[in-house]
């Protein structure tokens, strides 16, 4: 999957800065790092980002964006990090939202 940040200031930014890169998720502390899960806008189905993070660091680059491959439909979509939350892998259920 290939991810890109846009910035909210209507896509101005400087050569270089703004891609989020799948290590930008990654945080190493006490927190477990659980699966970033968005949803396919077409068919409404959850998409596993491929990426690995806690609550903090997501809460920490939430206005931020992401691009990928849709699994479901083939299209590459866009959606904000705040629209994604952290799957409950223990349990396989969805349930930590960014807020």
């Amino acid at each position: 999957m290939r991810y890109t940040s846009h910035p909210k200031d209507g896509g101005h930014k400087q050569e270089g800065r703004g891609q989020v890169s799948p290590s930008s998720f990654l945080r190493f502390g006490r927190d477990a790092m659980r699966k970033l899960i968005c949803r396919c806008p077409e068919t409404e189905q959850s998409v596993d980002l491929e990426l690995y993070t806690d609550s903090a660091t997501l809460a920490r680059v939430r206005s931020n964006s992401l691009r990928f491959q849709c699994p479901h439909c083939g299209a590459e979509h866009e959606t904000n990090v705040e629209a994604a939350w952290l799957e409950d892998t223990l349990e396989g259920i969805s349930t930590a939202r960014v807020s």
